[in-house]
């Protein structure tokens, strides 16, 4: 009887330190780094704004998820650009997380048509300044453990 409650008393003490995470990766353990800070969070957000006209594949914010990060998963993550990429159907899908410095790395992938994708990665300093790289390929890789990127 005793072990029971042993067993009961762990499960709840290890349920009462479980908490939801925030995905916009402003909660995370400061031994981990410095947080986004909410101009770099801002500037990140409306620079990965989908265009008129695309479907929106989501956001993954890479720095989500139980302690401060969770392993990409392709096969979760990543199927509606992949099928995009596929069929040549306009859509963007974006990812990024926290550089712990209080700014934000990301990529955002976007397909135009059939063999015709825009793969951005972009940086956003912690005052929300935004620099960026753009290359074209016809091509996704989705790696099982990082998001699509082009084959080159």
């Amino acid at each position: 009887m005793r072990r029971a409650v042993f067993v009961i008393g762990i499960l709840t003490l290890g349920l009462s330190s479980c908490s939801t995470s925030d995905t916009t990766a402003t909660t995370v353990d400061p031994s981990e780094g410095t947080p986004a800070t909410d101009q770099a969070l801002a500037a990140a957000e409306a620079f990965r704004a989908v265009p008129d006209g695309y479907q929106d594949c989501g956001h993954t914010n890479l720095t989500s998820g139980w302690p401060t990060t969770t392993i990409f998963n392709a096969e979760i993550g990543a199927v509606c650009i992949t099928d995009a990429a596929a069929s040549g159907t306009r859509s963007q899908q974006s990812f990024s997380g926290r550089d712990n410095a209080g700014g934000l790395d990301g990529r955002i992938v976007r397909v135009e048509g059939i063999e015709d994708i825009t793969v951005i990665t972009y940086h956003v300093e912690p005052e929300g300044t935004v620099s960026s790289d753009q290359i074209t390929c016809a091509e996704l890789v989705a790696p099982s453990n990082e998001p699509p990127s082009c084959n080159r």
